[in-house]
């Protein structure tokens, strides 16, 4: 069980006015941290020895409260430091915390919301949904586990950014604190008129007359003495802003319980200074050096200015797109309102708004699917949601378009859950083309006869490879067409002649057929078409990336894998990562996408194996068999880890038992494909004496028995054969063809 400890602040006034793309834009900063407060302090301490030890000394205070208060006022608070020190001295401070080698230490998961492009009707509404956002994404991570404990200190916020309007007095008070304070400075007689003046207005335009009688007796008493030590005490202002931070708190623990009811940690959450106490100050630092600095931080995505988080609402404000979009997201948390959320978003909306929500759906399966690396225990519940759908595309039909995409991406999840049904896959394909048929309008003809060709070559062709057939023939024939086609275009001279153009449709039919190859065994060609696709892509290019470290691994060249597996990382990532680094980010237990884990460990393995290790130290793999895993790639990254744990030399009790978990991962509710892909383990754990070649057998024999092409595929392959003899861990590691092993 960890503990986590989120500071958050915010930058900007979130006026209705400001430009989001301004840099004076507004948002909500979030660091999240593992540290705890004692840490983080000495961290902050030690900075400010190093940047002005002098000054450091003066803000000495036994009291601990104090002394960190006045570090955070002298070195870091925005206003406080411009004030008091000049911009020159806090920009000095804020260079030396980004340059500093503990900074990714304090400052290594930094969230920021999203520029705004709604009306802002409200400044605590433009607020509260930038606080949601980063929110959100932070428990979306995955950096959280079951019953982790969860501390959240927000910033405590002035009542004037709310929109809160001060009774008269109480401004008379506060512009009468600013004199003395002036006044103590050495301001001159015009600083001093300066307020007189406002407290003028201010008594001029009061909005009470009780409150003017008391807003002229303030004026009266402190024009007398104005080097009076005394200020009376804004009760009401205080107790306001009491009652604020306490509806803050309780309108964040509502968005989290209901947006978030699966988790079952300990949240607890604080509304703090950013002058007085640590996490909303290093969210504070974190937002100045976002801004003016380039620290790295994670954007979050972008959630839509509405009212709260009740679909019925949103339908009964018209705002159909949010209901959709909040169904779709719910459901991966509650799963059972998803039937009844949905029939009251059909029932309330007519047919034209059915495109509109289809798509939205559509796409966010879609992204659930992509995102298999990170979310892949979200992957089966895709599927339910799908089911759910179902149930309901026939009945609120959308336009043929919209409703060709919702079935190609069924097409999709089904090649990605590793069906061999093909008559599934031609069931859809026909209604694509039945769609097609019926249409009279002759550009949605086009597009919809570019998606059926979509399907066929990228969907139907994986439920292909899924069943073991590789034949490459059909695939070839469609790129010496689509080939041919191109060359008749009028713009062919000027765009495809060049070395690095962008086609989708092109470097998907290069990538199918090099995928092809290597599930042949044909490694030099497939390789061909594989950097062809990535030269040619401009969408998903970590996939062809990713089959490249695999291709060039099966021909034993260990640098050119490695190259590619840097080129994965950054298509995937968006930053340039050593190997080295990425280990460590391994190592450290860090939410990292499965797809780039299994290459990483399969780079491992091999480099071990030829004594060329990549990184000179080990992983405890043992902690890796607590762990939980989806079936795929989750299934393969067990397997990998206990070949790496088997080199390094670990124990043989950690080997098998990653092995072991491999297994039960790929063969418990999987679909054909993934069950294959236990053969591998099984076959290794044979190799070791764990398991006994009649439990090997009876899985090929029973897999040959569900698939007449992976029978036929076996009969040509005899290393998959169990009467094969099979003695070395790496030969049994790669049994299985390409990226299936």
């Amino acid at each position: 069980m960890a503990t986590w400890n989120i500071g958050i602040d915010e930058k900007g006034t979130f006026d209705c006015f400001e430009e989001s793309d301004s840099r004076d834009s507004s948002f909500v900063c979030a660091v999240v941290t593992q540290k705890k407060e004692a840490e983080s302090v000495s961290f902050l301490k030690q900075c400010t020895i190093a940047i002005d030890s002098k000054k450091y000394e003066e803000c000495y205070d036994e009291r601990k409260e104090k002394f960190l208060s006045n570090l955070i006022a002298n070195f870091f608070h925005t206003s406080d430091v411009s004030q008091n020190s000049g911009v020159d001295f806090l920009d000095n401070s804020m260079k030396f915390v980004c340059d500093c080698k503990y900074r990714d230490v304090f400052f290594e998961r930094v969230f920021v919301s999203p520029g705004n492009t709604d009306f802002v009707g409200s400044r605590q509404n433009y607020y509260l949904n930038s606080l949601y956002e980063v929110l959100s994404h932070i428990f979306q991570s995955g950096l959280f586990e079951k019953n982790d404990s969860i501390n959240i200190f927000i910033a405590e916020r002035a009542l004037e950014v709310t929109g809160y309007v001060a009774p008269a007095h109480i401004i008379v008070d506060q512009l009468f604190a600013e004199c003395k304070r002036r006044k103590q400075k050495g301001a001159t007689e015009e600083d001093f008129q300066n307020i007189n003046n406002a407290i003028e207005i201010v008594l001029k335009y009061g909005y009470k007359d009780t409150e003017k009688k008391r807003a002229e007796a303030l004026a009266n008493r402190y024009q007398k003495n104005l080097s009076g030590e005394f200020i009376e005490k804004n009760r009401l202002y205080d107790k306001h802003k009491k009652e604020y931070h306490e509806k803050l708190k309780k309108s964040i623990e509502k968005f989290l319980t209901s947006c978030y009811p699966s988790f079952d940690g300990r949240i607890r959450i604080e509304c703090q200074s950013a002058r007085k106490s640590i996490f909303p100050a290093l969210a504070d630092i974190a937002a100045n050096l976002v801004k003016f600095y380039n620290l790295p931080h994670e954007i979050a995505k972008k959630r839509s200015l509405i009212k709260g988080l009740n679909v019925k609402a949103f339908i009964e404000d018209g705002n159909i797109e949010a209901a959709a979009e909040l169904i779709g997201s719910l459901f991966y948390d509650v799963p059972d309102k998803a039937r009844p959320n949905l029939e009251e978003l059909f029932e309330s909306v007519t047919s034209k708004n059915y495109d509109s929500v289809w798509k939205i759906l559509t796409e966010l399966c879609i992204e659930k699917m992509h995102n298999r690396g990170t979310e892949g225990d979200q992957f089966s519940k895709t599927g339910d949601l799908i089911k759910h759908l179902d149930e309901f595309i026939d009945t609120y039909k959308p336009s043929p378009i919209v409703y060709a995409r919702y079935l190609k991406m069924k097409g999709e999840f089904a090649q990605h859950s590793g069906s061999v049904d093909l008559d599934a896959a031609r069931a859809l394909v026909k209604k694509i083309k039945d769609l097609r048929e019926n249409c009279r309008d002759k550009e949605v003809y086009a597009e919809l006869y570019d998606i059926e060709e979509e399907f066929w070559i990228e969907s139907y062709a994986q439920v292909m490879f899924n069943s073991f057939d590789f034949n490459d023939a059909d695939y070839s024939r469609v790129l010496e067409r689509y080939e041919s086609n191109i060359k008749l275009l009028p713009f062919y001279s000027e765009i495809y002649t060049k070395e690095d153009f962008k086609d989708k449709r092109y470097s998907v039919i290069l990538g199918t057929l090099g995928q092809a190859l290597a599930f042949s065994g044909n490694h030099k060609k497939a390789i061909e078409y594989l950097l062809k696709d990535y030269s040619h892509s401009n969408y998903m290019r970590f996939l062809p990336a990713s089959f490249l470290v695999v291709e060039y691994l099966r021909k034993g060249e260990l640098e050119n894998a490695a190259a590619w597996f840097k080129t994965q990382v950054k298509e995937v990532l968006g930053e340039e990562k050593t190997i080295e680094q990425f280990f460590h980010d391994v190592e450290d237990g860090k939410k990292v996408d499965n797809w780039l884990v299994l290459n990483f460990l399969r780079l491992w393995a091999y480099s071990l194996k030829i004594g060329k290790p990549i990184v000179k130290v080990t992983i405890p793999f043992e902690k890796w068999t607590e762990r939980d895993y989806d079936p795929y790639p989750g299934g393969l990254v067990l397997k990998w880890a206990a070949i790496c744990n088997f080199y390094v030399k670990g124990s043989k009790e950690t080997t098998i038992a990653l092995l072991n978990k491999s297994i039960e991962v790929m063969t418990k509710d999987s679909t054909f494909a993934i069950n294959s892909l236990a053969l591998s383990p099984m076959r290794i754990l044979n190799v070791l004496d764990a398991m006994p070649i009649e439990s090997y057998a009876k899985t090929y024999s029973d897999l040959c028995k569900h698939c007449e092409s992976f029978a036929k595929y076996a009969e040509a392959n005899p290393v998959l054969d169990p009467k094969t003899e099979c003695k070395d861990v790496w030969e049994a590691a790669i049994i299985l063809p390409f990226n299936y092993a």
